[in-house]
């Protein structure tokens, strides 16, 4: 029987990818809040500006688009990547638990935890404190 050649350390693999993805996904939801944020705070921009004139013009610039959505999209998006990084990690290391020891319900308990976290934030950031 031929010994098994691949990677000695597999499971190395199958982690990092797995906290690549939860980075990502807590990054996304950050990246939606901040942008609300951000559209919030020009919604009642103004510019003044000179025309040719010489005169001194104001111009307002209101935000019609829903901000919410600015802010729940990039949020439901990166929970489904976390989501979708805690299916895969399970799924993954199912395969090679019988060659390694890891433990699996720590690193499963710690991307439910930064989903749970991502929820928090986000529903506190987008419903809770006022802008």
């Amino acid at each position: 029987m031929m010994k098994y050649r691949g990677p000695k350390d597999e499971y190395k693999i199958i982690e990092r990818a797995y906290v690549r993805k939860l980075i990502a996904g807590f990054a996304i939801s950050l990246i939606g809040l901040a942008a609300d944020r951000l559209a919030f705070a020009f919604q009642g921009a103004s510019v003044v500006y000179v025309d040719e004139e010489g005169r001194a013009n104001s111009r307002n610039f209101t935000n019609d688009a829903p901000t919410l959505l600015v802010a729940l999209g990039p949020l439901i998006i990166g929970m489904v990547i976390s989501l979708v990084a805690i299916t895969k990690y399970r799924n993954d290391f199912s395969e090679i638990k019988d060659k390694f020891s890891r433990p699996e319900k720590n690193f499963v308990a710690m991307g439910l935890g930064l989903l749970a976290l991502q929820l928090v934030i986000g529903v506190l950031g987008i419903f809770v404190f006022p802008k």
